[in-house]
């Protein structure tokens, strides 16, 4: 075939390097004596046992360990004397083997060095302090981990500027969670299936727990978010929470929050409506619009109430685009009774029973019956509706009693008035100047019971053109007033229904002025007319008045 002599040659000795069945016998020595290649061998022969480059192969893969090359290369690098011979006799002093930088670098200190080298020096080792984190945050990238079947994962995250554990927390692969989860989740059949088909109840703590116990659940950071997700499953109505008292009593929690001691409470149990029974009834809950299918129309009765909570009822609720069956807890009719009561007395509700009608008010005893009627509160009745021309029945000869202008507006209303709601417009129309006191009146303000000996009269240089009507002050007890302009008042528009559902359950008014211009500078008739007519479509008292 003719081959290259030097690519013969090559591949011959390459058989001699790695053949473990060649006789060595045949072989010269590894180097040759001039420092070139060694010789070929004179005769090719293979033997019947492996020769020593495979006990040489064996020794390297399974016999000597790297630490031990590595001990053995240290020993002979320290006995080699011709390292260091003849260092001293120069004033050099030598550093074998260092085993980091500041080994060296130490050495240096006090000794004269040529600029050059000091800046050089200075660079590279600020340079290596630089890269020194970032190199050891890029070591850190294996997420070592269980996935929801128990089984070990591991994964590779890319580290940037960030935190660590944040990157690892926002990869969905660790499972992390940090925010209170969904309630509905915990709910039985939900995807973290709970609890088992032949359990009416779970304690709080074993729920809790449970995010710790068992891989398929999110990794819960803290104990607080749980606690969290369950009291607001409490307050929407998905559970009941209920804990035993030392006397055998039962406090429960239905559509309101678990007060703090009781979340750490071991005894701490979740109920499902269905099966639950409330010691008490959260008295917010009672208004229109929070409680689905309650309040089909504008009243209700005492006993319709108590039906709602007889138990085992199940409504439907509107969701988002879809209804929902919500299942209804049962509550003893005394706890629902005591509910109302206060929610009366809170001004939440309006009871009528007869010719009693009360709000925001203690209710005396024998009011609160079967048959009496709940509604929505009344709203505050303006000033004007006292007047002669607002109440004309209630007039004789430009006087009238606060008795006589109740009975009046219960004519016109075809219900009796609230006395709160009466006692606030007359305290209001006579702040405002609309009306006064007789010299021969009564004591204002009163109880019910002296509304007949109260007399009042349109103030003798009243002219109700030139004053203005006090609007009637929120009913609730805290209050704020700021001056907004357009953008502003678009914010506090589209946050309305937040503020609203925050609110849910507590009276909640706003009250409006609107100012059009400056003072001393007229407006432009067209710019008038068309805001006030654009006012007018909202409410006829916010039309402009100068």
């Amino acid at each position: 075939t003719r081959p290259d002599r030097i690519e013969l040659e090559q591949g011959l000795r390459r058989w001699t390097e790695l053949s473990w069945f060649l006789d060595e016998n045949e072989f010269g020595s590894d180097l040759a004596t001039d420092g070139g290649p060694p010789p070929l061998p004179k005769a090719w022969r293979l033997g019947d046992r492996p020769n020593l480059k495979q006990m040489h192969h064996d020794a390297c893969t399974s016999r000597v360990t790297a630490e031990a090359v590595e001990l053995k290369l240290q020993a002979e690098v320290r006995a080699t004397k011709s390292l260091t011979h003849g260092t001293r006799a120069f004033g050099a002093r030598v550093h074998m083997l260092p085993e980091r930088p500041r080994d060296v670098q130490n050495q240096l200190r006090g000794q004269p060095q040529d600029p050059v080298r000091e800046d050089m020096l200075a660079t590279w080792t600020e340079e290596a302090r630089r890269r020194m984190p970032e190199a050891i945050r890029q070591a850190w990238t294996i997420v070592v981990t269980v996935n929801p079947q128990n089984e070990v994962q591991a994964f590779r995250v890319t580290v940037g500027s960030e935190p660590l554990f944040a990157t690892v927390k926002g990869d969905r692969r660790a499972r992390i969670q940090e925010t209170a989860i969904n309630a509905e989740a915990l709910l039985p059949g939900g995807p973290y299936d709970l609890w088992r088909d032949d359990e009416p109840s779970r304690r709080v703590k074993d729920l809790a727990s449970a995010f710790a116990e068992h891989p398929r659940l999110p990794k819960m950071l803290r104990v607080q978010e749980i606690l969290a997700t369950i009291d607001r499953g409490v307050q929407d109505g998905l559970f009941v929470a209920s804990l035993p008292r030392p006397d055998r009593t039962v406090k429960t929690w239905w559509r309101a929050p678990v007060d703090e001691a009781a979340r750490s409470e071991p005894a701490l149990e979740l109920f499902l409506p269905r099966g639950a029974t409330l010691s008490d009834l959260d008295p917010g809950v009672l208004p229109p619009g929070i409680l689905p299918e309650l309040w089909t129309g504008d009243s209700l009765t005492v006993a319709d109430l108590i039906d709602y909570f007889s138990g085992g009822r199940t409504v439907m609720a509107p969701r988002e685009g879809y209804d929902e069956p919500v299942d209804i807890p049962a509550c003893p009719a005394g706890a629902v009774e005591a509910a109302i009561a206060e929610a009366v007395r809170q001004g939440n509700l309006w009871l009528l029973n007869g010719p009693a009608s009360f709000q925001g008010e203690q209710l005396p005893a024998g009011v609160l019956t079967p048959a009496a009627s709940l509604r929505a509160p009344l709203d505050p009745l303006p000033v004007q509706r006292l007047t002669p021309d607002g109440a004309p029945d209630a007039w004789k000869a430009g006087e009238a009693t606060v008795l006589a202008l109740s009975a009046a507006l219960a004519h016109q209303e075809g219900h009796p008035i609230p006395w709160t709601v009466l006692h606030r417009a007359v305290t209001d129309a006579i702040a405002s100047r609309w009306l006064e006191t007789t010299p021969a009146s009564g004591t204002w303000p009163c109880e019910v019971a002296g509304a007949a000996a109260v007399v009042l009269r349109p103030p003798v240089d009243f002219d109700p053109t030139s004053v203005e009507p006090k609007v009637s002050e929120p009913r609730a007890g805290y209050t704020s007033s700021a001056v907004l302009d357009p953008a502003a008042l678009q914010d506090l528009v589209d946050g309305l229904p937040e503020i609203v559902k925050a609110a849910a359950g507590v009276p909640l008014e706003f009250r409006l002025d609107v100012t059009l211009g400056n003072s001393g500078k007229e407006v432009a008739s067209d710019v008038l007319e068309s805001v006030d007519k654009l006012l007018g479509e909202v409410s006829p008292d916010l039309r402009l008045r100068r």
